[in-house]
């Protein structure tokens, strides 16, 4: 068992040391742009000043507005931001179907918004690693209860992972630091009989004493050519799941733990990767903002230091007269020598500094800001600037249509990179723990199909939106075409525009009656209609026979009078 260890162990070793140097890079962004995580290659002080060194702090507010921006866009509260569907899209027209899908959406929202599954916290902390560093490692897994989820970030310093041929990550390593009191609870809430006694002892003694484990994801036929068994032959592990987590005590040689499981169990979203290079990725806007936000700093000192001097200036006094030496505080006296003669020069005097040059320095200060702004994309998160006078409509939609054009590279790729993983994951755990009920409820025809995402943030509400206005446009349009000529609207399929219209209002799916349905009600209404119809037509039958009868009769009575008249 040891031996399997320290292989495991040497592993990790090795991943750490080949990914040592980026910490440098990442440290270095974290101190310009995120002080609070600045310590991949330090440690961090509880009652240090997190930004003292720093002259100015506007790369930090840049860093923290699209930070924020991705929370408010790509999963804003109260709002339905994610909704299960599949392949086919004729399955995801069907109203049934979109109501399950509902369903899902709901359980899953529910969780994520409970306190207790840590998600908003968790992917806080993950945005500012994604932005800043180009990825983010946020653990998904059933809490203790195994009745919601439980959601936490880890620190990029502690996490290293490898990915196969085809560019998935397949291990994971991470570094676990707990003291005594920490991991002998752990062991004895998670039943690990393997824990050390002399854990127990530092639990007892010293309970807040640290202690390093480490946590493995390996594929399962991977961690079976680890360690040998009692006949020399490679260990066999259970290949039903895919993967093994492994939780060792690093410092005592121990496997506390090895559980199979369905997938790795950590969502690493990552920005930019550059294909055979390195498996872990990079912050576009980090590597660009970097050069512009040092020089900032700097700039920011030298004009503090020019505005100093040029509100207090350095002093020329003259030695032998002033008694006492210079004071240049508020309120100061400088005693001067009587039988100095003030005619050869004041005796204490500012030197001429020209400060001509504070105001250029200060625009291009503004100009560096804006480009620190560009590189964090803030132009691009605000709507594009007009003139302030009143729009059209029309007007309005195109500058909505140009938001939508200069936003969707940035968060299209985060809707499926980050908000995908997080969705996959979580929905595999939630159905295996039987919070969406028993799969033989599920409608048949959705029975075996792989669930996909789709995401409603502000962007895609902009798409959906131009359908809605699209259709009203060309209801408008058929109006107008329908008197001149009133056949125009057989070349519209109504039915399928008017549906597909209807997303973009916002509207619930279970508003929708299903489309057999649907039909079925507008073919009894055409049945009643021409029944109604019908009923007309032999009403005026009827009236009309009943006419030519009273007609009739009216001829025979004239015949009869005639006739008794003696006229014939």
């Amino acid at each position: 068992m040891k031996t399997r260890c320290q292989e495991l162990i040497e592993i990790g070793n090795k991943l750490f040391s080949d990914r040592f140097p980026l910490l440098t890079l990442w440290q270095t962004f974290a101190e310009n742009f995120n002080p609070i995580r600045a310590d991949f290659t330090r440690n961090r002080y509880i009652s240090e000043e997190f930004a003292s060194y720093l002259m100015t702090g506007r790369p930090v507010l840049a860093h923290r507005e699209l930070t924020n921006a991705i929370s408010s866009v790509l999963r804003p509260r109260g709002v339905q931001w994610f909704k299960p569907s599949v392949e086919d899209e004729a399955l995801n027209a069907d109203p049934a179907n979109q109501q399950f899908f509902d369903f899902i959406g709901a359980r899953m929202r529910s969780v994520f918004n409970n306190r207790t599954s840590q998600f908003r916290r968790a992917t806080k902390e993950g945005d500012g690693d994604f932005t800043l560093f180009g990825q983010a490692v946020i653990e998904s897994r059933p809490n203790d209860t195994r009745d919601g989820m439980l959601y936490r970030t880890w620190h990029l310093r502690d996490c290293v992972w490898t990915e196969n041929a085809n560019l998935v990550i397949d291990s994971f390593h991470r570094k676990w630091k707990l003291n005594a009191r920490q991991l002998a609870n752990l062991a004895k809430r998670s039943n690990w009989t393997a824990l050390s006694p002399e854990v127990t002892k530092k639990a007892e003694k010293d309970p807040s004493a640290p202690c390093c484990c480490r946590v493995i994801v390996v594929s399962s036929d991977e961690y079976d050519s680890f360690g040998k068994d009692e006949d020399g032959f490679a260990r066999k592990r259970n290949r039903a799941l895919p993967y093994v987590n492994v939780v060792i005590d690093e410092d005592n040689q121990t496997v506390l733990e090895e559980t199979p499981q369905h997938g790795l169990g950590y969502n690493i979203p990552r920005w930019v990767t550059i294909g055979g290079f390195s498996q872990y990725a990079y912050s576009p806007t980090a590597i660009v903002a970097l050069p512009d936000g040092r020089m900032l700093q700097q700039m920011t000192l030298t004009l503090m230091e020019i505005g100093q001097k040029v509100v207090d200036p350095p002093m020329i006094a003259v030695g032998d007269a002033i008694q006492g030496g210079t004071n240049l505080y508020a309120g100061a006296i400088n005693w001067v020598d009587p039988d100095y003669d003030e005619r050869t020069g004041e005796v204490l005097r500012p030197i001429a500094i020209n400060g001509s040059g504070l105001q250029w320095g200060t625009e291009y200060e503004e100009r560096i800001e804006q480009v620190v702004n560009e590189a964090f994309f803030l132009n691009v998160l605000n709507l594009p600037e007009y003139d302030k006078k009143e729009m059209t409509a029309e007007e309005w939609r195109g500058r909505m249509q140009e938001y939508v054009r200069r936003s969707t590279p940035l968060f299209e790729p985060m809707d499926v990179e980050y908000n995908g993983l997080i969705c996959d994951s979580s929905f595999n755990d939630m159905l295996r723990m039987g919070m969406f009920g028993s799969p033989l409820d599920f409608p048949r025809a959705l029975r075996g199909q792989e669930i996909k995402w789709t995401f409603n943030n502000p962007l895609v509400a902009a798409e959906e939106e131009q359908k809605t206005n699209s259709f009203t446009k060309l209801s408008q349009l058929i109006g107008a075409a329908m008197q001149i000529q009133s056949d125009v609207v057989a070349d519209v399929d109504y039915d399928t525009a008017f549906r597909e219209a209807i997303p973009g209002t916002g509207s619930p799916a279970k508003w929708v009656r299903p489309i057999d349905q649907a039909n079925k009600m507008k073919a009894e209404a055409r049945q009643q209609q021409q029944a109604a119809q019908r009923a007309s037509q032999l009403g005026a039958v009827a009236e009309h026979g009943g006419k030519l009868t009273n007609a009739v009769g009216n001829v025979a009575d004239a015949a009869k009078s005639l006739q008794d008249a003696g006229i014939t």
